[in-house]
């Protein structure tokens, strides 16, 4: 099973999908939180949710300079190739992972500046 956005609550039927590169929502506390994922898979049982993927990372742990250089290094690498080149679905993936994390980082640091002080 894979889909792009998905719902679990305490008590769900238990089952296993697989994840594609991007954020991953959750609640703690009654306070929604988001992390950058790379591919892998989740399983869930009815009391808990097993996450099982390549790369993670919270917006505070991306730094937003770094992210957007890895995006735009990404797009360039990606106008240099054609589809059919072996190096193009390599391309796409880093560009989606830059992309995500970039976005992450984004929200996580928009969170930070509109938070009372």
């Amino acid at each position: 099973m894979s889909l792009d956005n998905l719902v679990v609550l305490p008590g769900h039927r238990p089952f296993v999908a697989t994840l594609t590169t991007g954020e991953l929502f959750y609640k703690q506390k009654e306070r929604e939180k988001t992390i950058a994922i790379g591919e892998g898979f989740a399983e869930v049982l009815p009391d808990r949710i097993t996450i099982l993927v390549e790369w993670a990372f919270f917006g505070e742990e991306i730094d937003p300079e770094e992210a957007k250089k890895q995006k735009e290094e990404a797009e360039k690498r990606l106008k240099e190739l054609v589809p059919l080149d072996p190096e193009y679905e390599k391309a796409v993936r880093r560009l989606k992972e830059a992309t995500v994390k970039l976005e992450v980082s984004q929200k996580y640091h928009s969170e930070i500046s509109k938070a009372p002080r």
